[in-house]
């Protein structure tokens, strides 16, 4: 028989509505039925009901049966459910942090992007060297093999450091390689071939068709130094430096200005 079965008898045992015989027969079964016994404490427990302050026999009998019921033994909260209500109580301020970290992520990732992205475009901007196909100065074919090799599809580098290495001192196919370098973003290389070309203008000025192209090679350093963050307030000196040489329609003016807004 369930436990809902015996409500009603035991509601009347409780208030004391049952009859003498039958409140005897019922203490009889309380000693003699643990199932019953356990079906009555259980409905004092859920109701909240008391017995009779008159009844010491049957509060003793449901103290003996309170001490009969095991008690619920206390075990720690195993991790994953402290991380669960954990979760519960900050959610709101763990959503919060979520959203300023990808916030911060996205930013990040901006950033280098556009960095990467600066560092392609900043080649973009050099000053392209001076073709020497119709050289006609002393180490002719040397000057011009330099020159063929800068303006293949992509500059032929390994050639030109070859033709550099073979140069006991400056020589125009560093020139060359200077702007290999930066064309291809490789500012570090590029930066220090640039600094050797305009301590050498004198020789590059030797050369014809090279001469008058100190200007480029040093809009063509500052974009290398830009690069490579090199000091800004340098840098802006010399830009401020070139504007005042560069005539307004010259397409490096341009590209000083663009330098410019960078430092």
């Amino acid at each position: 028989m369930h436990d809902q079965n015996f409500s009603e008898t035991f509601s009347a045992f409780i208030s004391g509505t049952m009859p003498p015989e039958a409140m005897e027969a019922f203490r009889r079964r309380l000693t003699q039925d643990k199932v019953f016994k356990r079906a009555f404490i259980a409905y004092l427990l859920r109701t909240g009901a008391s017995l009779p302050a008159e009844s010491p026999f049957d509060r003793s009998t449901a103290q003996e049966i309170y001490a009969q019921v095991n008690p619920a033994r206390y075990e720690k909260p195993s991790g994953t459910y402290l991380v669960r209500q954990q979760v519960r109580e900050q959610w709101p301020r763990i959503a919060v942090a979520a959203s300023l970290l990808l916030v911060i992520a996205a930013s990040t990732l901006w950033y280098f992007s556009s960095q990467s992205d600066l560092g392609s475009t900043l080649a973009e901007w050099m000053i392209e060297p001076i073709s020497m196909e119709r050289a006609s100065v002393t180490e002719r074919q040397f000057f011009e093999k330099a020159s063929h090799f800068y303006y293949q599809e992509s500059p032929r580098i390994d050639s030109l450091e070859t033709m550099a290495a073979s140069c006991t001192g400056f020589c125009i196919p560093k020139y060359y390689l200077a702007h290999a370098y930066l064309k291809t973003a490789q500012y570090d290389k590029a930066l220090p071939l640039f600094e050797s070309c305009l301590g050498n203008l004198d020789y590059i000025n030797q050369v014809p068709q090279l001469q008058g192209s100190d200007t480029d090679l040093r809009i063509n350093t500052a974009i290398a130094k830009s690069a490579l963050k090199k000091d800004k307030e340098s840098i802006l000196r010399e830009i401020e430096q070139l504007e005042k040489q560069v005539p307004t329609d010259d397409p490096g003016r341009e590209v000083l200005r663009k330098l410019k807004r960078l430092q």
